[in-house]
């Protein structure tokens, strides 16, 4: 008779089960980046101009009401009262925060772009720009969507706190010549409208010089000694 091997069968080894609190944490993570990603209510229900209301001229018609009520009740409380609660810490500070604004319900629709113009100590000027994707191959876009995910914040006003350091941060990478530093630094924003299909497109870019800064000398020397 032919001979069988011999298979070595152990027993699976058992699992370590899961903590409560791991489940727990997944299960109000889950929660919150559903929370912080559910899109705002209407502009109009948002600054109460707009009530919910149930149409009772019909049945249908309440019906239809009553289900967008829920709707748009849940999202009015969603960004009154969820968003607003630590939530907004938590997910800010992990950096789990996340928008949809590339997709709906308004994509974004203006190129920018930064630049700099830093003035040295002999009174010469260079432009500084800012890494730009447009400029970029796709394997180096890949790796740098990181600068233009940060340019899309640092150049505006609600995040004018992180200008001086910015600047500080461009005039340490322009710095060259120990006896000719950077002493000022000026950051200007480009913009540019896309128009809609069939609308005729803008073809210059406008521009503003959102902030001037007195270069820090002292603290410049130090960082560069530290690179």
């Amino acid at each position: 008779m032919p001979r069988e091997d011999a298979q070595d069968v152990s027993e699976p080894k058992p699992g370590r089960p899961v903590s409560r609190a791991v489940k727990l944490f997944v299960f109000l993570h889950l929660l919150a980046i559903t929370s912080w990603a559910m899109p705002q209510p209407s502009s109009r229900l948002l600054s109460g101009e707009e009530k919910l209301e149930v149409d009772k001229s019909s049945v249908l018609a309440a019906a239809r009401s009553i289900g967008r009520n829920l709707s748009d009740g849940t999202l009015l409380y969603n960004e009154n009262y969820v968003k607003p609660s630590p939530l907004k810490f938590y997910l800010l500070f992990t950096g789990f925060w996340q928008y949809w604004d590339m997709f709906s319900p308004n994509p974004a629709s203006i190129d920018f772009y930064g630049t700099a113009t830093i003035t040295y100590k002999d009174g010469t000027r260079k432009l500084y720009q800012y890494p730009r994707m447009y400029t970029m191959g796709t394997t180096e876009k890949y790796v740098s969507e990181r600068y233009r995910k940060f340019y899309e914040r640092a150049h505006l006003e609600d995040f004018k706190w992180i200008w001086p350091t910015f600047a500080q941060r461009v005039a340490l990478l322009t710095y060259k010549d120990p006896a000719n530093p950077p002493v000022k630094i000026v950051l200007t924003r480009h913009w540019l409208p896309i128009a809609p299909p069939g609308k005729p497109q803008q073809p210059e870019y406008s521009t503003y010089d959102y902030y001037t800064y007195t270069v820090d000398l002292e603290s410049l020397k130090r960082e560069r000694a530290g690179r």
